[in-house]
């Protein structure tokens, strides 16, 4: 999940972002800020997914839920 994050920051958002600023003049707005919405939202959902697991986690070595917690190290 990590991994996936950071594909979606660095190659996508962060990408759209620096194409955006740096050519503003010469870019359909309107089609480019499409993508950078895009780009964002995905990158939204998977910090929201990672911070979902990440919590899971935490709570199985909170409650001693050993089981569970060997089952998310797959």
């Amino acid at each position: 999940m990590i991994e996936t994050l950071c594909i979606y920051y660095d190659d996508e958002l962060s990408l759209s972002s620096g194409i955006y600023v740096s050519n503003i003049d010469n870019l359909d707005k309107n089609q480019h800020l499409e993508a950078l919405v895009n780009d964002y939202y995905e990158f939204l959902n998977a910090t929201i997914s990672l911070y979902e697991e990440v919590e899971e986690f935490i709570g199985c070595i909170d409650k001693n839920r050993i089981i569970v917690f060997i089952k998310m190290l797959d």
